[in-house]
């Protein structure tokens, strides 16, 4: 009886080790362009930057524009960080089309917050270091609102502009636009 306790702990054993493996090896694939790892080089690249920083945010009519000294990077890009659409379940649910220096993706699933992205190339290979910009199209929408977003980064010279309307069941529109950049 012992005998076959031992044997049927290690085959569970080798089971989860196999199942683990699995695992990580699905985690690590990548089956689109590599928004988060993208975002996440920049934001380290910019922290070593000692460039002036300009952000402007507007509200409607309203507008306010900051130069502040210290930049939390990781918070002014975070959107774009978030818009990555390299999740297990989302490996069928963009189709992607190549043209000469363009990539972009388009949702497959009208349930999908991220549309569509675009990235514009200088030349092939579409890796970051021959980035131009990056675009993404976002839309949500329920019973109680309906918001569509707007990210443009250029890559070249930091420069970012941000479009968000939002439209409330119990009242208006309201559009926000921030533009940040050197």
């Amino acid at each position: 009886m012992v005998k076959q306790f031992v044997y049927f702990f290690l085959l569970l054993s080798m089971y989860s080790c196999q199942t683990a493996i699995h695992k990580d090896a699905a985690i690590q694939k990548k089956e689109y362009f590599d928004l988060k790892d993208f975002f996440n080089q920049e934001i380290a690249r910019l922290e070593k930057s000692n460039d002036s920083f300009k952000k402007t945010v507007k509200i409607g009519d309203k507008s306010e524009t900051q130069m502040p000294k210290e930049v939390d990077w990781k918070q002014e890009l975070q959107i774009f960080v978030e818009s990555d659409i390299n999740k297990t379940a989302w490996f069928d649910k963009y189709q992607k089309d190549t043209t000469e220096n363009k990539i972009t993706y388009t949702a497959q699933d009208d349930n999908l917050k991220i549309r569509s992205i675009h990235l514009h190339f200088a030349n092939p290979p579409y890796t970051a270091q021959f980035m131009e910009d990056v675009e993404i199209i976002s839309h949500t929408e329920n019973v109680l609102y309906e918001s569509a977003e707007t990210l443009k980064y250029w890559y070249r010279q930091p420069n970012w502009h941000i479009v968000r309307t939002q439209k409330v069941a119990t009242g208006g529109t309201e559009t926000v636009e921030v533009l940040g950049g050197f």
